[in-house]
């Protein structure tokens, strides 16, 4: 029996937390006073003592790329997004009430490192300022993120109880997804002009093995790996291509072939058959599909325990008074 620990929890957490959380345009935990006329916008539900409102509704809908949906008002997909927002208010408060802490290091590490992807801390902060998003206000953002993450670990998916059998059992009882048609494990080299491509041919053909003149000569991105592209099956290749790998007996080499990226060589170094996979390689995906199957239904019943204990009030009415607002 294999129990979740705080790596598969972690990973579990984070799918689950980019459903309910909002990272940034939706905000943090607006506060407990309903709006006044000129503020944030009415408020569209209270979870216990703390409302949401309008405001949080629309940056989720610019989170998700679609703030021209509040013109609808009242809606399917507004009080969907509402619910998310109550259930991630519901999560922080039994994140607080439990004493749940997040080390400040975690928080500065995920800061640094975004920085990093900006360039520079200064880049970061310019890019929220033309989202006019406040660096305090997304780090509290993500500071609530990193409580949400801990809370679920501990709460859901710290408890998932996965077996070799229930694996098993999925693919017995599920073979026929497992079926593939023929693959080939193809190596490339490639580079810029075709006089090289044809001189490195003849090496290849010469004995000079293929891998070795890849990883010294290859302009690609598999180089490294010996111009080992990985397995595909006939219609993962383009045209061009697939004709020529079909066309190859053994490990022999391939012609040149032109393609936008450059001159190709090509060689097949393995064939296999269609059938369906054996089960030592799919169990990992298996596992990955049960364990974020029983995550999402186990944190769907630990929410609705949340919900019953709960104090929920909504006021959909108000979504038409503060959609145009």
């Amino acid at each position: 029996m294999i129990r979740g620990g705080i790596g598969r929890g972690t990973h579990l957490a984070r799918c689950a937390v980019a459903s309910i959380v909002i990272i940034i345009a939706a905000g943090c935990d607006s506060g407990q006073a309903p709006a006044q006329k000129g503020g944030p916008g009415p408020v569209i539900a209270v979870v216990n003592d703390s409302s949401i409102r309008m405001k949080d509704v629309k940056g989720l809908l610019l989170a998700r790329g679609r703030a021209g949906a509040a013109s609808k008002k009242d809606g399917p997909l507004v009080r969907a997004l509402v619910e998310e927002l109550v259930e991630r208010r519901l999560i922080l408060q039994h994140s607080r009430q439990t004493g749940e802490f997040v080390e400040e290091a975690r928080v500065q590490a995920l800061i640094q490192m975004v920085s990093r992807q900006y360039g520079s801390r200064e880049e970061l902060e310019k890019a929220l300022r033309e989202e006019k998003i406040e660096m305090s206000r997304w780090r509290k953002s993500l500071w609530e993120t990193f409580e949400i993450e801990q809370v679920l670990e501990r709460e859901v998916y710290s408890k998932i109880e996965l077996s070799k059998a229930d694996i098993l059992a999925y693919y017995d009882d599920n073979r026929g997804t497992f079926r593939v048609g023929r693959r080939w494990r193809v190596r490339q080299i490639v580079v810029r002009s075709e006089e090289a491509a044809r001189q490195l041919r003849d090496r290849v053909v010469a004995g000079v093995s293929f891998a070795l003149l890849a990883r010294q000569a290859s302009i690609g991105a598999d180089r490294s790996r010996g111009g080992d592209m990985g397995l595909f099956s006939s219609d993962e290749l383009p045209d061009k291509v697939q004709k020529v790998v079909h066309s190859l007996k053994g490990e022999e080499v391939s012609p040149v072939v032109q393609t936008s990226s450059g001159f190709h060589l090509f060689q097949v170094t393995e064939r296999r058959s269609a059938g369906i996979q054996p089960f030592r390689a799919v169990r990992k995906k298996i596992y990955a599909r049960l364990l974020t199957e029983r995550g999402r239904a186990m944190l769907k019943k630990w929410i609705a325990g949340l919900k019953q204990k709960a104090e929920i009030r909504y006021y959909w009415r108000n979504l038409n008074d503060g959609a145009a607002g």
